[in-house]
């Protein structure tokens, strides 16, 4: 009686076991939750208005310390910029919430402007310089190696998404628009290229927006490339249009400018993958202001929120699967130099340009 009761016992414990066991693997792969991000242009540049034409100099220093004070106290979890060059010091100076942070590559001309503040992790950090860039001395495009800044963030213990910020090719010449496209196309590319089956987050200064589609073609390839192609969202046109990626009439009808007011230059794009599921809850335009209400730049932040929930898809992955940015002073001093002497190339080639192309007096 006691053996049939034991055995009995044993059986009933086994049962437990077993019935306990898939809500514990599922408890260990479900997650929820939320984090925020914002794109800004900090507009970081030396004040070369006042440089060459001796008007009174913008204490561009005071106003980038000023910006790192807000984002500071904006608990926002990722905060990725452009045009962060000369003053990034003053910047990342009053910033020390952002423990976390891209290794910032220099002022005008050997910088790109591109880096992520994080109170989270980064990992396998790479930069991308754009293959086609239009605009010298008129347009400066060709003065920096703006491109890509592409991460690995991490949202939570186990879930990772593939982060890019970038900043495109600016002005809307016919050979602008040119190189813009291939910009977008560069960056297309890239993501096809780390097919990590993770969730893909684009963010960064676009410099033209998906309702300008009629009248310049890289606004039209935006929506060809990453919405209808890569199946990605845009967080502003899901929050504030409807989700209506063709029809902008009832902000066209309100004769605001787009500028930092509606479907901007600064976007976010994503989608899902590996089984987490991300849905942007909420989406505006921040404008950063001094104390006497001027704008520190002439881009307002875009801030959005982001909910992720994870299906019974998903895999967890380990930081030990990542790299993290170290500084390789050999590279970076090969970097520095070919980065240089580039941009001095370029600027005497085109000196030597201008003067043959310059007619003569008679």
């Amino acid at each position: 009686m006691r053996k049939s009761t034991k055995i009995i016992s044993l059986f009933l414990a086994a049962l437990l076991l077993c019935a306990a066991m898939p809500l514990s693997a599922s408890a260990q792969t479900s997650a929820s939750g939320s984090f925020s991000m914002l794109n800004y242009n900090v507009a970081g540049l030396p004040d070369f208005v006042a440089m060459f034409n001796g008007t009174e100099k913008i204490d561009i220093a005071a106003k980038e310390r000023i910006i790192g004070a807000q984002l500071n106290e904006s608990g926002i979890d990722y905060i990725a910029v452009q045009e962060d060059f000369n003053f990034n010091k003053s910047l990342v100076g009053a910033m020390p919430a952002y423990t976390y942070r891209t290794l910032h590559h220099g002022g005008v001309p050997i910088g790109s402007g591109l880096n992520i503040y994080s109170t989270h992790p980064l990992y396998n950090v790479e930069r991308e310089e754009w293959r086609q860039r239009y605009g010298l001395f008129d347009e400066g495009d060709q003065l920096t190696p703006k491109g890509i800044l592409y991460a690995v963030i991490e949202i939570a213990d186990g879930v990772y998404a593939d982060f890019y910020d970038i900043h495109a090719d600016a002005f809307d010449t016919a050979e602008s628009q040119q190189a813009r496209m291939d910009n977008f196309f560069q960056l297309f590319e890239m993501i096809v290229r780390h097919n990590s089956d993770r969730p893909v987050i684009v963010t960064g200064d676009f410099n033209i927006s998906i309702h300008h589609s009629k009248s310049d073609p890289s606004g039209a390839l935006i929506k060809l490339l990453f919405i209808d192609q890569l199946g990605m969202k845009d967080a502003w046109i899901e929050n504030h249009n409807d989700g209506d990626y063709s029809d902008f009439s009832k902000w066209e009808a309100t004769g605001l400018y787009d500028w930092g007011n509606w479907d901007s230059v600064e976007k976010f794009l994503y989608k899902d993958g590996n089984g987490i599921h991300l849905d942007a809850t909420s989406f505006e335009y921040v404008d950063y202001k001094d104390e006497d209400g001027k704008s520190c730049s002439d881009h307002r932040g875009a801030k959005v929120v982001f909910e992720y929930t994870t299906d019974d898809t998903f895999q967890p992955e380990s930081a030990s699967d990542f790299t993290v940015e170290k500084f390789n002073l050999f590279k970076e001093i090969k970097r520095v130099l070919t980065t240089f002497f580039d941009t001095l190339f370029l600027c005497l080639h085109n000196i030597a340009l201008l003067k043959v192309q310059k007619p003569i007096e008679s």
